[in-house]
C-alpha cells in the first residue's frame, strides 16, 4: 500500500510537469506558425520565355479588365466581378491624330496577398521597345494605393547618392531594373530590387536596394 501511495504521489507530481512541457511546445509551436503566416518573398514581374518579356495578364482570378477613351487618354480599368466595382485604372496610351498609340505589353504581372490584408493585391506592367513602367496596388481596407515602383527606386538612388537619378524606365539607357522582390514581414513590407549598372555589361555589379513601405512612392 506504501508503495502504491509513493507511486500514485509520483504521478501526480509529474503529471503537471508533462502538461507545462506539452503546452511549452504547443505554445512555440503555435508561433513560428504565427511568423510563418507573417513573413513572406514575392518575386514580382516574371519573365515569359517564349516571348522574353514580363508575363501580363488583362483577366486574373478576381479580376477583369476593359479599356476605355477619354478624351486623348486611353486606360485600361480593372473591375471585380464579385465586387461589381472598378478597383483601379492605369493610363496605357493616348490618341494621335485620332489614332490609339499604346504600349505593346500591359496588363497584371502577379496577383497575390502581398500585404499579409487577406485580399488580393497586383502588381501591373507596360512596355514597349521604348520605355516601361510597374506599379504596385495594394489593398487599403476597401481601395487600393498606387505604388509607382520605378519613382521609388530613382527616389532611393536620390537619398542613397545624392544626385539626378538615372530614368529607369527608359529602354535605351545605361541603367536597367534586373530582380524585384516585395518581402513581408510582420504585416511590414519592404521592396527590395537590383538595378543593373550597365544592361550590356553583365561583368558590373548590380546596385541593390531594400526600400521600406514608408519610402514608397506613388
Amino acid at each position: 500500500m506504501v508503495e502504491l501511495t509513493r507511486a500514485t504521489n509520483y504521478i501526480a507530481d509529474v503529471r503537471p510537469s508533462i502538461l507545462v512541457t506539452i503546452s511549452s511546445f504547443l505554445l512555440v509551436l503555435l508561433t513560428g506558425v504565427a511568423i510563418l503566416a507573417q513573413e513572406a518573398v514575392h518575386p514580382l514581374y516574371l519573365v515569359n520565355d517564349e516571348c522574353v518579356c514580363v508575363r501580363t495578364s488583362k483577366v486574373t482570378e478576381t479580376l477583369g479588365a476593359s479599356e476605355v477613351t477619354s478624351g486623348k487618354r486611353i486606360e485600361q480599368v480593372f473591375k471585380s466581378p464579385a465586387l461589381k466595382k472598378e478597383l483601379f485604372r492605369v493610363r496605357v496610351g493616348t490618341v494621335l491624330d485620332g489614332e490609339p498609340v499604346k504600349l505593346w505589353n500591359y496588363g497584371i504581372a502577379d496577383e497575390a496577398d502581398f500585404n499579409g490584408a487577406g485580399t488580393p493585391d497586383f502588381s501591373w506592367y507596360g512596355g514597349d521597345d521604348t520605355s516601361e513602367e510597374m506599379f504596385l496596388f495594394l489593398s487599403h481596407g476597401r481601395s487600393y494605393d498606387k505604388v509607382d515602383i520605378l519613382k521609388t527606386l530613382e527616389s532611393a538612388w536620390k537619398e542613397r547618392f545624392h544626385t539626378t537619378p538615372p530614368d529607369l524606365g527608359s529602354a535605351g539607357g545605361d541603367y536597367s531594373v534586373g530582380e524585384i522582390r516585395l518581402e513581408r514581414f510582420k504585416l511590414r513590407l519592404a521592396l527590395t530590387a537590383n538595378v543593373d549598372q550597365d544592361r550590356f555589361n553583365s561583368t558590373k555589379k548590380p546596385i541593390a536596394f531594400r526600400i521600406d513601405q514608408a519610402l514608397f512612392r506613388s
